[in-house]
């Protein structure tokens, strides 16, 4: 037993091998985005807000909008510092929209109306989108699982959005179409987030 401690130590302090992985400085985990699924309970909220989503969009003829408290979750600074600004899509606010709570996100009250239509470059399983404002002001992440592309607001400020895999890596998006609630179209069908 001793003898095996000796030949140890000899082969740690000599500067040979071992087949011992280096740590690294920092783990995936810790630059990943943590996703939380909607429980049972969120996605029942999210189907009693149905009707009452179609009436305040002013429209029956598109997806209705899927914004709720419950169904985001603002980012930490830890998670935060890892974005990569050169796989998101940055969006100019529009001037004249309303940034009163939670008038903004009533489009027949006069809320937001304007959207872009947002979807990975390359991947192709589920994801989830983020938004953060200039300098990461606020920055959060929607719990909604997409499939494909989603619609996203656009309101009276610069926003950049995000794209996340389940497992909280980021992936590149682009903007594959514009539109606005109330006008139909190609991706009016698209979840609206």
């Amino acid at each position: 037993m001793f003898g095996a401690f000796l030949l140890v130590f000899a082969l740690a302090t000599t500067g040979i091998a071992f087949p011992i992985e280096p740590q690294p400085k920092e783990s995936a985990v810790e630059k990943a985005i943590r996703i939380e699924p909607l429980g049972q309970l969120a996605q029942l909220a999210d189907l009693i807000a149905v009707p009452f989503m179609y009436l305040i969009s002013g429209t029956l003829k598109e997806e209705p909008q899927k914004t709720h408290f419950w169904n985001n979750r603002q980012l930490k600074s830890g998670e935060v510092r890892y974005l990569s600004t050169e796989g998101m899509v940055h969006c100019k606010g529009i001037s004249g929209t309303t940034s009163a709570w939670p008038i903004f996100h009533i489009p027949i009250l006069g809320g937001w109306r304007d959207y872009v239509v947002l979807a990975p470059t390359e991947y192709t399983a589920d994801w989830y989108v983020g938004w953060t404002g200039k300098g990461f002001t606020f920055t959060g992440v929607s719990r909604v699982s997409i499939h494909d592309a989603v619609r996203m607001l656009i309101g009276h400020s610069d926003v950049s959005f995000f794209g996340v895999r389940a497992d909280g890596a980021q992936i590149n998006i682009r903007m594959v179409g514009a539109g606005r609630i109330g006008e139909g179209g190609p991706f009016a069908k698209k979840p609206l987030l």
